[in-house]
C-alpha cells in the first residue's frame, strides 16, 4: 500500500494528501510514520530527479535553440583549359582545381579505357608513369595536377577528376598527342663560313642535343 502510495506521489502530486498524516501539534513531524518517511522519501527523489533534469536537458534545448544550422557548401571545380596538346615524348600536365574540397580525396581516372591512375597522390598502379603534384593555395583551393613526364600517342585520351564517394562531381581534360617528337641534333657548328686569307675565324661547338652528356669534344680537320 505504501508503495503504491509513493508512485502515485510521483506521477500526480495531488495525491500526496493521501500518504500525509495530521501534524504534530508540538513538534510539527508526520503522525503517520511509515507513511511520513515514504512520502519523505518521494520528496526527496522527485527533487533529485527535478535537479538532474533541470541540469541536463534545459542546457541542450539552449544549446539546440541557439545553434546555427550547419551550411553545406559543395565542392567546385574551378579548371579552366579543358583541351591539353603536347607533342609525344614532351610533359603532360592535366590541370584539376578544386574549391571547398573538404576532406573528401581526390581521384584521377582515364574515361575512355575505364581505369583509375591516381587516389589522392598515389599511382592506383606502382608501374605507371605519372604524378600527382598537389599544391595546397589556402583551406578552401586545392590544384591536383596530373603529370605525364613524357607523352607516348597511347596516353591520348579523355581524363576525369573526380570526388571518390561523391557521385557528380568531376571535371575532364582531353588530351591530344602530336608528333613525331622534335630532337635536336648531336652536335650543332657555328661559325663563319668565309673569310679572307689571313684573317681570323671563330667556331662554335655545342653538344647538349644529345641524349647524355658528352665526356669530351675533339676537333679534326676534314682533309687531314
Amino acid at each position: 500500500m505504501e508503495s503504491k502510495t509513493c508512485y502515485f506521489f510521483l506521477r500526480h502530486r495531488r495525491r500526496t494528501k493521501e500518504c500525509i498524516g495530521p501534524k504534530s501539534k508540538s513538534k510539527g513531524l508526520l503522525a503517520s510514520p511509515a507513511t511520513g518517511k515514504t512520502c519523505l522519501c518521494a520528496c526527496v527523489v522527485e527533487l533529485i530527479l527535478g535537479f538532474v533534469l533541470t541540469v541536463m536537458v534545459l542546457p541542450a534545448a539552449s544549446q539546440m535553440m541557439t545553434r546555427r544550422p550547419r551550411v553545406r557548401i559543395d565542392p567546385v571545380f574551378l579548371t579552366s583549359n579543358s583541351n591539353i596538346t603536347v607533342r609525344e615524348g614532351g610533359r603532360a600536365e592535366l590541370p584539376c582545381t578544386i574549391q571547398h574540397l573538404g576532406t573528401k580525396k581526390v581521384a584521377w581516372r582515364r574515361v575512355d579505357i575505364d581505369r583509375f591512375l591516381t587516389i589522392g597522390e598515389n599511382p592506383w598502379s606502382p608501374g605507371d608513369e605519372l604524378v600527382v603534384e598537389h599544391v595546397k593555395h589556402s583551406e578552401e583551393l586545392e590544384d591536383w595536377t596530373l603529370v605525364l613526364p613524357k607523352v607516348k600517342k597511347s596516353d591520348a585520351g579523355l581524363y576525369e577528376c573526380q570526388l571518390t564517394a561523391v557521385a557528380g562531381f568531376h571535371t575532364v581534360v582531353q588530351l591530344n598527342v602530336v608528333g613525331p617528337p622534335i630532337t635536336e641534333p648531336d652536335v650543332i657548328l657555328n661559325g663563319t663560313k668565309f673569310v679572307e686569307r689571313g684573317g681570323k675565324i671563330e667556331l662554335q661547338c655545342n653538344a647538349t642535343g644529345g641524349k647524355q652528356v658528352a665526356d669530351a669534344i675533339d676537333w679534326f680537320k676534314a682533309s687531314s
